[in-house]
């Protein structure tokens, strides 16, 4: 199932690029376990070798025994230098086993009860429903004819027929990248928050069980420190604490996707709404398109444009509640590290590594979307589509099978929805997650 997983990702962004740019996808590259462990073990050599140069001959004694000095401190340097290698790497294996263990939680708990509420506040925010039952109900009177008091009743204008049409054009395209933008920002977040939560929870459990002191006492919490030294014991995250901490990745839903919706709906308005009715399209015009969107979208979010950004921060705008909120108590946290996790990850949030993986993750849903409509319009809508001398689609035929992605694109469960498994996959997040559990 991973590797089928992978390969549906890796395969969406070269799709993505194939239609878009026309060269396939390069992957960036990872900073995984193997990386970590070769650089503990590296660290590891270079301690031990200088404590080898350091055993050098002493002053007053004869050559040779300054040499079998040399000889010893070198012995001892480079059983010291093994010892820590393989103490390093066995702790960088275990640091690895641990954060293997985190990645699944987010498609097999989170996302599941992300995903509906999201899902719903959406659809009512851009809702198509009424205008397509206006213009059915409009077509179905002019049909049979429907008149009240000589004139027709429930048929549309021209003008108003187009309007509709205008709005249903720009709702569809914005229904649509809004839930590429909320499945790629919500799984990337909630991933982020497990590796940064995880991390930190491995930290403070110590090896092995407390030891009973020397006086025989059995009570009381251990003062010693956890792995790595970071953090104490008898000092860890409390279970309300955590609970609140994983409570932050509900804000996208009930919260920020109303906030989203406003840059993206102006990005779309520029760049979807010149475009005609009757303009034929093909799947690279079509992939253009959205891609034209992310990139607007993403040059407002690098910069702090006017009306860009609710509170003057990045994406933590949409996604989790404001510094303000803190400040004022509105969390009944007693826990000093809430504050702390909080800020931790808000500052990763509005950093570059996260913007650079969102902007790939969407890179692979826009590739997975733009296969599904070819293959949703039907064989002879997608020869017209295809590069071969296909002449395109109105984008009016278009609209209902692009609208049509956005309810799977938001679908559980989570391991049947093929554009949340493509991204779950992605080499890119294991990369960002992996960087973000090395430097906790």
């Amino acid at each position: 199932m991973l590797g089928l997983t992978v390969a549906t990702g890796v395969a969406g962004y070269a799709a993505y690029r194939y239609w878009w740019a026309g060269e396939d996808g390069a992957d960036d590259g990872q900073l995984g376990g193997a990386g970590r462990s070769a650089a503990g073990a590296e660290g590891a050599r270079g301690q031990g070798q200088a404590q080898g140069q350091g055993s050098g001959p002493g002053s007053g004694q004869g050559q040779g025994s300054g040499q079998g000095q040399v000889r010893g401190g070198s012995e001892r340097a480079a059983h010291g230098a093994t010892a820590s290698v393989s103490a390093s790497t066995e702790e960088e294996l275990a640091a690895d086993r641990h954060y293997e263990s985190i990645s699944p939680i987010t498609n097999e708990t989170m996302l599941p009860s992300l995903l509906p509420t999201l899902k719903a506040n959406l659809f009512e925010a851009v809702d198509v429903t009424a205008i397509k039952d206006a213009l059915q109900r409009s077509k179905y009177a002019q049909a049979q004819g429907l008149t009240r008091n000589g004139a027709a009743h429930g048929v549309l204008t021209p003008e108003q027929k187009k309007e509709y049409w205008e709005e249903l054009k720009r709702r569809s395209f914005l229904r649509t990248i809004a839930s590429v933008y909320s499945v790629a920002l919500v799984l990337l977040f909630v991933r982020l928050q497990l590796t940064i939560l995880g991390r930190h929870l491995y930290l403070q459990v110590p090896e092995e069980p407390p030891a009973a002191s020397a006086s025989g006492s059995q009570g009381g919490p251990p003062s010693s420190s956890g792995r790595d030294g970071k953090v104490t014991f008898s000092k860890g995250i409390s279970k309300d604490c955590q609970h609140e901490y994983l409570l932050l990745s509900h804000f996208l839903g009930r919260n920020g996707i109303a906030q989203l919706l406003v840059p993206l709906r102006a990005v779309v308005d520029e760049v979807v709404g010149p475009v005609p009715l009757e303009r034929n399209l093909t799947l690279k015009d079509l992939a253009g398109l959205f891609e034209e969107v992310r990139r607007r979208f993403q040059a407002r979010m690098e910069s702090a444009g006017v009306g860009a950004l609710p509170r003057g921060g990045r994406y933590s705008a949409y996604l989790m509640y404001g510094r303000e909120l803190l400040e004022d108590g509105e969390f009944l946290n007693n826990d000093e590290r809430f504050p702390r996790l909080v800020e931790e990850t808000r500052k990763i949030v509005d950093g570059p590594e996260f913007a650079r993986t969102l902007s790939d993750l969407v890179g692979i849903l826009l590739g997975v979307l733009i296969n599904d409509i070819g293959h949703g319009v039907g064989a002879v809508m997608r020869a017209k589509m295809s590069e071969e001398g296909g002449r395109g689609v109105a984008i009016a035929h278009l609209l209902p099978v692009i609208v049509g992605a956005a309810p799977t694109l938001l679908s559980t469960p989570v391991p049947d929805n093929p554009y949340a498994a493509a991204i779950a996959a992605a080499p890119s997040v294991d990369s960002f997650c992996s960087r973000v559990y090395s430097a906790c």
